[in-house]
Parts: structure tokens; C-alpha cells; sequence
């Protein structure tokens, strides 16, 4: 044993566990057996053996594969079993992890849609990864499906009475018979080739038997529905009929009137919750806006006792100054304005006629004393006049008048001329 590696159990069951795993005859198996120990759990799962008289395997079906069972499975029935094999590693036992049980005899159309189902399993057509959600407003849909069955009457009247404003596109086709799948193929192919015209396509049609949704189960038709360009919704029999179209789509509807359901919103649900998140919206603004207010408050507060403490002094120094800057501009300005006053007074005693007399001059009015004679030509001789002195007035009497302009003698003229 030197130099061998040593392993853990676990890392043997694990061993054991990725060879089995990695086997892809044992993924997907239809086996033939009794059932032996069958036990359903509180939790819905049941438990069970299948033995033919030379081996015995044990098996597991989970509680979703349980429920769509159509017979009660009894102790020494033979049975068909579908799944796979794999290692439960905390007993160290393999088993089959079975998805579908039928009674033995059932027949070879039953064996082959098993045998169907598992092939395209295993190619990943009916993986949960590759399922794509619906939109949640459609514009448009696209409906495959007989055109005077009762599946188009329930979907139309479903749709039209939940949201009206969507487009429905209707492709008829056959839904049962030989050239049913042909022509849900060519449905199909028809809207692969315009993606943009639908946002949704429903694919169904009402109840029957399992012959009558023969159709749904036809290979061609379920790798159409797989490779479909837009979301589908498989609408195919009753609440308990499941095709391979049902695991192929990307939402499986019980009924067509269930499928209109998931297909578009209810419009009195819309407006109930835009009330809704109207009224939530309202509250949140109201309550932004207290808090808004209440931090503007209190940043009003600090800002006061800010300006208090540090700006208003400033501010205050910064008024001083500035009056007493405008002060001193205005007490130069009365300054400026008193020199050029006196400027001016000076030029204007210069030319006051009443500070001439003080220089010996006289000003001589009429008699009246109403008008100053500047020529001699506008008096007579004889003719009283009034002098203004500088200290007092004289009234005297004209005795000669000498008027250069005119040429009169000095005496004796007794007319103006």
C-alpha cells in the first residue's frame, strides 16, 4: 500500500457518483419493473423499488413529478419507469430519480413519447435556463390555433376584457389530424420569421384525449415551439393533460383561458396599483418635504448664529469704513463747491453796478426813478432827474444837454433830436 493514495469515503462516493453522472446511457432511462416498497411521504415525495427477479434498484419520485400521476401505484404492479441514475452520497446507494411512471402495457405510443421526451431533454430543449420570462405590457400577440375551435373564443374574450389595447394575431391552423403538425410548424415558422409583429405567441387549443393532442407531442412541432423567436405559452388541453409542447414552451397554461390570463396584465389591476404607488408616492413626497423643511430650519438657525458670530462684525467694520469714506467724500465735495462759490461771488461783484458808485460813479434815473439814462439824448433841457450816489440820492434839473451822436450845441437846444 506505500506510496497508493488514500481516499476518503466520501471522495470514493463522489468518484463513483461523476462516473455514473457522466454516463449518458443512464440519464434519461425507461425501466421496466415491479414495484416493491412503495411509500408516499408526508412532503409528497414517494419512495420505492423496482425489481425484476434478478436485481432491484432503488428509485425516488419528488412531490411536482408525483402529483401529475394518473394511477395509484401498488406493490407488485408492473410499472415503466422514466429518469435518471445517480448516487445519493449519504448512503453511499444509487437510484433512480424517476420524472414519469406508467403501467406496463400501456403501449409501444406511450414507450416512444418516453422515449421522445427523453431525447430531447437531453438535448436541453426542456432546461429551465433557456425559459424566458413574459413581458409584462405586450403590444401585440400572436395566436396559433383552430380558427372555429372554442380556444380562440376564450383567449379573444379573456384579453379583450383584461387589456383591450393589445393586438391579437390570429395564424388557423389544424390541431389535430395528419397534417396538424405541418401546419403548427408552419404557424410557427411564420412568426420566427417576423419577431418584431408579436411580442407574445400562445400555441393551443381546447381539452381532448391524448390522441387529440397528438399534434403537441409531434417532434417537429416541439423544437418549432423551442426555437421560437419570441416568449411562448403553451395552451394545450386541461388542467391535468400535459404535452412535450408544454415543457418545450416557456410558460405552460392549463387552459387557453388560463393563457390569456398570463399573457396580459388585468387593466383594473393596473390602475388599482398606479393608485396605489400614486397614494405611496404622495406620502414619500409629503415626508421628504417636512424633512427638507425641518433640515432647512435648522441650517437657517446655524447659518444666523454664523452670521452672528463671524460675518456681521465683519460686515459692520466694513459699514463703518465705507461711511466714513462717504463722509469724507462729502464733506471735499461742500469744500469744492464753497471755493467755486466764491469764485463765482467774486466775478459777480465785479460786475455789480451797485459797487461802482463806491468808486465815485452815480446811476441817473427819469424823474420817477423807473428808468436809467444812459444817453444824454434821451433827456431835455429843464428836465428833472434823479442821481444815485453811493451815500444817498440828488434830484436836479437839466441845464445843458451835449449829445455827440447828434451834433447839438452844449446850450440853448430845447427838442430832443
Amino acid at each position: 500500500m506505500e506510496g497508493r493514495q488514500v481516499l476518503s469515503v466520501a471522495a470514493v462516493t463522489a468518484l463513483i457518483k461523476a462516473v455514473i453522472a457522466g454516463e449518458g446511457r443512464l440519464q434519461q432511462v425507461l425501466v421496466r419493473g415491479q414495484v416493491a416498497n412503495w411509500k408516499r411521504h408526508t412532503s409528497g415525495h414517494c419512495y420505492f423499488s423496482l425489481q425484476d427477479g434478478q436485481a432491484t434498484i432503488r428509485a425516488v419520485m419528488f412531490r411536482s413529478q408525483a402529483a401529475r400521476l394518473r394511477f395509484a401505484p401498488e406493490n407488485g404492479m408492473a410499472v415503466v419507469a422514466s429518469g435518471s441514475v445517480n448516487v445519493y452520497e449519504r448512503d453511499g446507494n444509487y437510484q433512480l430519480y424517476c420524472d414519469y411512471l406508467a403501467p406496463d402495457g400501456v403501449g409501444e405510443q406511450q414507450l416512444s413519447l418516453e422515449r421522445l421526451k427523453a431525447k430531447l431533454a437531453a438535448e436541453g430543449l426542456f432546461d429551465r435556463e433557456r425559459k424566458r420570462q413574459l413581458p409584462a405590457f405586450p403590444q401585440a400577440i400572436g395566436i396559433i390555433t383552430s380558427p372555429t375551435g372554442a380556444a380562440i373564443n376564450d383567449i379573444v374574450k379573456v384579453i379583450s376584457r383584461r387589456f383591450p389595447a393589445v393586438r391579437l394575431y390570429l395564424h388557423p391552423v389544424q390541431v389535430q389530424g395528419e397534417s396538424a403538425p405541418s401546419s403548427i410548424v408552419r404557424a410557427l415558422e411564420f412568426f420566427a420569421g417576423r419577431p418584431e409583429l408579436v411580442d407574445i405567441l400562445i400555441v393551443g387549443r381546447g381539452g381532448g384525449g391524448q390522441e387529440d393532442m397528438a399534434a403537441f407531442n409531434d417532434e417537429r412541432v416541439v423544437r418549432a415551439v423551442a426555437a421560437a423567436r419570441v416568449p411562448v405559452i403553451s395552451a394545450v388541453g386541461h388542467e391535468h393533460d400535459y404535452c412535450l409542447c408544454d415543457f418545450a414552451a416557456d410558460v405552460r397554461a392549463a387552459t387557453p383561458s388560463q393563457a390569456a390570463e398570463l399573457a396580459v396584465p388585468a387593466t383594473d389591476v393596473l390602475y388599482d396599483r398606479l393608485r396605489t404607488f400614486r397614494r405611496r408616492l404622495q406620502m414619500t413626497v409629503d415626508r421628504l418635504l417636512v424633512g427638507y423643511g425641518q433640515r432647512l430650519a435648522v441650517g437657517g438657525d446655524r447659518l444666523q448664529i454664523v452670521l452672528n458670530r463671524m460675518l456681521l462684525p465683519n460686515c459692520r467694520i466694513a459699514l463703518d469704513r465705507a461711511c466714513d469714506r462717504l463722509q469724507a467724500a462729502i464733506v471735499g465735495h461742500i469744500g469744492r463747491c464753497g471755493d467755486r462759490i466764491r469764485l463765482l461771488a467774486g466775478k459777480l461783484a465785479v460786475l455789480n453796478p451797485l459797487l461802482v458808485k463806491k468808486r465815485g460813479y452815480a446811476l441817473v434815473y427819469d424823474a420817477g426813478g423807473r428808468r436809467l439814462i444812459c444817453k444824454a439824448g434821451e433827456v431835455t433841457v429843464g428836465e428833472n432827474i434823479h442821481v444815485e450816489l453811493a451815500q444817498g440820492s440828488l434830484t436836479a434839473e437839466v441845464r445843458a444837454v451835449n449829445d455827440e451822436e447828434a451834433g447839438q450845441p452844449e446850450e440853448g437846444r430845447s427838442e430832443r433830436g
